[in-house]
């Protein structure tokens, strides 16, 4: 499962997701977000209601108003194929989160990982089965299975070679062919 946009942390996402995406995406909650020249294409636009910064999204040159409701409606299909999922009964769903590398700063405890998977797994609406794998950056590699459902990673992704800061070197995430293992064994 993917939620799109940056800025929001773990405890916002699940919130997110909780709330069947309320106002994800609403022009009344949008302004203008300057990314200092990360994207010379597009423009950037934050949600000031739930915190995401949608910077892939709207093409410079192209009217807001035009912009948007072509953005609305490829996020109101993404949105419902993902609210389908969840609330069928015969569904399992893997939900992945993985911090920032920068974030090793902010340390979220096992009980808050779970605290936030269960926002989601106590929506009445949902039936679907949910688990989580949670990966953070650390410098020292585990794996722990810290309830029903939910896997914690710590290792080290970090783009150590990138000069933005908080990019993922997708080449240290070798683990991830060990997901669909860990998928099986949640």
């Amino acid at each position: 499962m993917v939620i799109w946009g940056g800025g929001e942390r773990y405890f916002g996402r699940t919130n997110i997701v909780a709330n069947k995406f309320d106002r994800f995406l609403e022009k009344r909650d949008l302004s203008y977000y300057s990314l200092d020249n990360r994207n010379e294409k597009m423009d950037a636009y934050k949600n000031n209601y739930n915190l995401l910064v949608f910077n892939h999204d709207f093409p410079k040159g192209i009217p807001f108003d035009e912009a948007f409701c072509i953005v609305k409606q490829k996020y109101d299909r993404r949105i419902q194929r993902v609210l389908n999922i969840l609330e069928c009964t015969n569904k399992k769903v893997l939900i992945v989160y993985l911090e920032i590398p920068t974030e090793d700063h902010i340390k979220i405890d096992n009980y808050e990982i779970v605290k936030g998977i269960n926002l989601i797994r106590n929506n009445k609406d949902f039936k679907a089965c949910i688990d989580l794998i949670y990966i953070n950056f650390s410098k020292n590699f585990s794996v722990n299975r810290i309830h029903n459902g939910v896997t914690r990673i710590s290792c080290d992704y970090k783009q150590w070679e990138s000069s933005v800061n908080y990019e993922v070197d997708y080449k240290n995430l070798k683990f991830l062919s060990k997901l669909v293992k860990l998928k099986n064994d949640i």
